[in-house]
């Protein structure tokens, strides 16, 4: 399943993007908050299950467009500092 933006806002220097995806039994609500600092992008990722039963599973991406950033690198600080 895939989900695609519903609404973008900006405040305090961070463009906020959100929308849901619709599963079987619920849907999860999903928002991206994302800012430039330094030379760097944080991106911090924020999801809520709707539905009336525990979601089995499930697992999350995302893919950033970003035009000009020919030599950006990804940190995922989920797996470098976890593990």
């Amino acid at each position: 399943m895939h989900g695609s933006p519903e609404k973008v806002e900006r405040e305090g220097g961070w463009t906020i993007v959100s929308g849901g995806i619709e599963l079987p039994g619920g849907v999860l609500r999903v928002q991206d908050s994302y800012r430039i600092e330094d030379d760097l992008m944080r991106g911090t990722r924020r999801w809520t299950w709707t539905g009336q039963e525990p979601l089995s599973g499930c697992t999350l991406s995302v893919r950033w467009i970003v035009p000009g950033a020919v030599h950006a690198r990804p940190m995922m600080p989920g797996v470098v500092i976890y593990g």
